[in-house]
């Protein structure tokens, strides 16, 4: 099985959850005023999104996900299955330190919002 790669940055161990590119239809909906029932126009569609959680090891790749959070840029993501997707981070990365058996070094897990570009 392939790993991913982040912005140029391979990762240490795949996501153990990701939800896949979701996209949501973009409504507006309006309740004109004497009316019984609401005037609901549809409009396309939101950008897919993306959520993404896993752990690692690397202290590398930690700092490759915060670069890419604090850049702001576009950059392109591939799966394991091969998948390239160019997007970027919608919500600061939310890391949490976990304890690690093996003391060799520190375990972060990370979540991860994207947006599809």
């Amino acid at each position: 099985m392939a790993k991913w790669v982040w912005g140029g940055t391979t990762a240490d161990f795949n996501p153990e959850h990701d939800t896949g590119w979701l996209t949501e239809p973009v409504f507006a909906e309006q309740h004109p005023v004497g009316s019984s029932s609401s005037v609901i126009q549809e409009g396309g569609l939101k950008s897919a999104r993306r959520t993404v959680s896993g752990i690692t090891k690397s202290a590398a790749f930690k700092s490759a996900l915060d670069v890419l959070h604090t850049a702001r840029t576009v950059f392109t993501l591939v799966d394991h299955r091969g998948a390239s997707s160019s997007c970027k981070t919608a919500a600061p990365i939310k890391w949490t330190e976990i304890k690690d058996a093996t003391n060799l070094g520190y375990t972060f897990r990370y979540e991860i919002e994207l947006i599809k570009r």
